[in-house]
Parts: C-alpha cells; sequence; structure tokens
C-alpha cells in the first residue's frame, strides 16, 4: 500500500469515524440539501405546465393548483436557501400536494367513467411515488402512515364510486393504481427501517471507535491504524508518538475526577491545534495518548517537542499548567505492532525516569 493508499483509506476512516469531532450531517440538513437540488426541477415542470395550458386555454382546477405550485416551489426554494421557516413551507406544499392528488384523482376517474381516456390530468399519476416519499420526509412515522393511507384511500374511491361507468381498461388501470400505491407505501416504510438499522450501527461503530469523554479515536481506532501503517511498512516509514500527563494522579487527588477529565479534554484541544492532516491522534486509555505520523523519527521527535511545549504553555481552565512526558519511536524492519509499542513505551518511562516534561 503506497502514500496515497494509505492517505484516502484513512481519510475514509476520518470521514466515517471522525479524528477529532464527529460530523455528520444531520436530517434536517440532508433535506435541505434535497430541496435546493429538486426543487427547482419541480418548479421547471410546473412552469412548462402552466405555460401549454395557458396556451391551449385550459384554465381549469389543474391549470390553477399548478400556479400554486410555482409560487409554493420558488417561495420553498428560497426558505430552504435561507434555511428559515422551513417547516412552514414543507407543510404548505404537502397540503397542496394532497388537495391536488384527490382532485385530480376524482377529476380523471370522471373524465374516465366518460370515456375521455388516460390523457391531461393522469399525468399526476407520474409523481406518486414522490408525493409518498416526500410524506415520509416531512412528517414522524406515524403521520405519515397515516396521511398514506388517506392517499391509498383516495386511489381506490373512484373504483367504488365510478364501478358501473368504468371500462375494464379504467378499472385495471385504477386497481394497479391502487396496488402501486400500497406497494410505495410498504416499500418506504420497510426502507426507512433499514435506515434507522444503519443508523443504528453506524452510532454503534462510533461508540466502538471514539473515546466517549475527548471524542477522538480510542485504543481500537488507533489499533486499526497501526494495522494500516504496517500494511505498507517497510516501504514507507512511519512513527509513534507516546505521550502520558504527569502527575495527572495528583490532580485527581487534589481537585477531584471531573477537574481530571476537564484536562483530558482540555489537552485534545491543545493537540489537535498542533496535529497536521497525516498525523492521527487518539486516546490510548487514562492520561496516555498516541500520535501516528507519516514522518522519520528525527521529524517525529521535532513534532513531539512541539506538542511537549505546546502542552507546557496551555492555560488550563481550573489546574493552571500541566506537563507531558513523551516517547518516540520510528517503525523498524522487523517491527510487529506489540514490539514497536514496547519500545516507545519503553521511551515513555525513560523520559519519567529522567524527570518528566521531556521527550525521549
Amino acid at each position: 500500500m503506497n502514500n496515497d493508499e494509505l492517505r484516502k483509506k484513512t481519510n475514509d476512516m476520518r470521514e466515517g469515524i471522525g479524528k477529532m469531532k464527529w460530523s455528520n450531517m444531520n436530517f434536517q440538513q440532508l433535506k435541505r440539501k434535497v430541496y435546493l437540488i429538486v426543487l427547482p426541477c419541480i418548479l421547471l415542470t410546473s412552469i412548462f405546465t402552466v405555460y401549454f395550458q395557458w396556451h391551449d386555454q385550459q384554465l381549469n382546477f389543474a391549470f390553477y393548483m399548478n400556479v400554486l405550485f410555482i409560487i409554493a416551489f420558488t417561495v420553498g426554494w428560497f426558505t430552504a436557501y435561507w434555511n428559515k421557516w422551513t417547516m412552514i413551507m414543507e407543510y404548505t406544499i404537502l397540503i397542496l400536494l394532497y388537495i391536488y392528488f384527490a382532485m385530480a384523482t376524482f377529476s380523471f376517474a370522471r373524465n374516465f367513467a366518460s370515456g375521455v381516456g388516460i390523457l391531461g390530468d393522469g399525468l399526476f399519476v407520474i409523481w406518486l411515488p414522490l408525493v409518498v416519499m416526500y410524506t415520509f420526509a416531512v412528517l414522524k412515522k406515524r403521520m405519515a402512515m397515516t396521511l398514506s393511507a388517506f392517499l391509498l384511500v383516495v386511489t381506490m374511491t373512484p373504483v367504488w364510486i365510478y364501478f358501473e361507468r368504468f371500462s375494464s381498461h379504467a378499472l385495471a388501470f385504477f386497481i394497479q393504481l391502487t396496488i402501486a400505491t400500497f406497494s410505495y407505501i410498504v416499500i418506504l416504510i420497510y426502507a426507512m427501517k433499514m435506515i434507522q438499522k444503519e443508523a443504528e450501527m453506524e452510532a454503534m461503530k462510533k461508540q466502538l471507535y471514539i473515546d466517549p469523554l475527548t471524542h477522538i479515536g480510542n485504543r481500537y481506532q488507533m489499533d486499526e491504524w497501526l494495522a494500516l501503517f504496517f500494511e505498507r511498512a517497510p516501504q514507507s516509514t512511519f512513527s509513534i508518538i507516546f505521550f502520558d500527563i504527569d502527575y495527572f494522579k495528583d490532580i485527581n487527588d487534589q481537585y477531584g475526577h471531573l477537574v481530571g477529565d476537564q484536562v483530558l479534554q482540555e489537552i485534545v484541544i491543545c493537540i489537535q491545534q498542533e496535529i497536521g492532516e497525516n498525523q492521527f491522534f487518539g486516546r490510548w486509555g487514562g492520561e496516555e495518548f498516541i500520535v501516528v505520523t507519516e514522518a522519520s523519527k528525527k521529524e517525529a521527535f521535532k513534532i513531539a517537542e512541539q506538542l511537549r511545549k505546546a502542552i507546557e504553555q496551555y492555560s488550563f481552565t481550573e489546574v493552571g499548567h500541566v506537563t507531558a512526558s513523551f516517547g518516540v519511536m520510528a517503525y523498524e524492519e522487523g517491527d510487529t505492532i506489540d514490539s514497536l509499542l514496547k519500545r516507545v513505551d519503553d521511551k515513555l518511562y525513560e523520559s519519567k525516569r529522567q524527570g518528566r516534561n521531556q521527550v525521549r
């Protein structure tokens, strides 16, 4: 594995797990992006429809509904762009859609019963899947299912009303429309369940790889990163920086464990301000932290010294100033993960024995 492949793989891991903090786009942000892309497309469709209806002098219910849609979609796009009043826009469009579909369905059924055929208002069925999806995107699951059931009833009702006047072709059309509507609803319900399960698995993955206190990679995450680095060794070197907060037990004893936790969190903030793109930072356990870097031992020593000074100069909220002791080791041919960690751990404790607040 070359440097670019390693960088891509680790960047992918950062996207799913995060180097510092999780930055997942939430559902509302995702919907906003969809609105910004999709609403102009639907708006364009409504504009074309209104133009042709005006040209053909078809100033009927569908014409005026499409005019309302042009206004609603235009306002909706701007509310999504400004990220304001989005909920009002969503409910307004949803109400208009359901009014349109209810009226269009019955109008279409009357035309069908009169032998007009499947043209004209029948084009509304093209947008039926999108309406069902939009319903589930806007409303909570229970309410979305209730409203979707109403949509299902609307598609079935013309069969009961015009049963005797429908041709076999018209009857087949509405039966298929009803079955299709039911299928869309069922598929969407199960799709949402699958998405929910995927989200739950992703949340479990976060819990597995992210330290809950400091929100950086934990020991499991560091093990995976180390494994990636070992995959491409010995063609490319890398180094490990291992550090430990000095006299951390005294901090816990004097100030309490809550302050101790705060020190750990502030250490992370301090380090994150110093490390670069190709340096992978995690909490090894307790007050021990680890940085894996694409650097030689000499370069890694300079990085460690920079981190040591940053911690020493950092003003902690409750305890003022603390220090840390560092060990640095580079990969050597024949190393295993355990042997490399043992050597860098020895260097860390050598720093401790030699007076602390230093790099070995």
